[in-house]
């Protein structure tokens, strides 16, 4: 039996995962995470001297009911590079704190 997950779901799992973060430390994390999915999903989707028209430049609408595997596999990738990239931006803060001691 496949349990179908929605959109709504994945975006509560991010915000539990990003509630001990300010506004801005948010926003910091989930550019950096958004601008590495983006960039991993369209690595080999053309070449330098001639563009295609198959390049993800967004994540799928939040007001979308049901998913398809791609768009549900690039939730899945974000959600994971957030987390990665909340954990590299603690190591760094502590990094800076152990520095000034």
């Amino acid at each position: 039996m496949k349990i179908k997950t929605t959109h709504e779901e994945y975006r509560q799992d991010i915000i539990e995962d990003l509630r001990s973060l300010t506004f801005a430390q948010k926003r910091k994390v989930l550019k950096k995470a958004d601008k590495l999915v983006l960039d991993n999903v369209n690595y080999h989707q053309g070449v330098k001297y001639l563009h295609t028209l198959d390049y993800v430049k967004r994540f799928p609408s939040k007001h979308q009911k049901t998913l398809n595997t791609t768009e549900e596999i690039l939730l899945v990738m974000r959600t994971i590079f957030i987390r990665d990239e909340k954990q590299k931006f603690f190591e760094e803060k502590r990094k800076n704190i152990l520095k000034l001691v």
